[in-house]
């Protein structure tokens, strides 16, 4: 009897555990086109090397009245909600700048950006981008 209570005791705490592990978001992927973009130097609260701001409408060329919604990319020492929760998800100073100059460009030139956004984020009901590649 005693062991089959310990059994209970130590599969109850094992349930338990798995339910309070924050598990990662599902990211959501999406297409869209870059509207502006622009680059803030550290520090600030998306990070201490820097970090981007910028705008995407899922319509080309952004028309005036057309919906929009702004995202960040952020560095490490990243305090923003908006920001990933985990460091992998952040850029570095330099991986900073060559993105801002590919961001410039797909909104200079209408390119369609792919983009993956997550719910793991420091804040809590925010959407931060875990990924963004670029169409040629």
């Amino acid at each position: 009897m005693m062991k089959t209570m310990k059994s209970l005791v130590a599969c109850f705490a094992l349930g338990l555990s798995l339910l309070l592990v924050p598990q990662e978001a599902h990211a959501v992927e999406f297409n869209a086109y870059v509207c502006s973009v622009t680059f803030f130097p550290g520090p600030t609260i998306w990070g201490n090397t820097g970090a981007i701001s910028f705008h995407v409408s899922t319509q080309i060329g952004c028309p005036t009245g057309a919906p929009t919604t702004l995202h960040r990319l952020c560095t490490s020492g990243r305090t923003a909600a908006d920001c990933p929760r985990d460091t992998s998800y952040t850029y570095t100073s330099a991986a900073l700048h060559a993105v801002m100059q590919i961001l410039s460009q797909a909104a200079l030139y209408q390119q369609r950006v792919t983009m993956e956004t997550f719910t793991t984020c420091v804040g809590p009901n925010t959407t931060c981008v875990r990924a963004i590649s670029f169409t040629r």
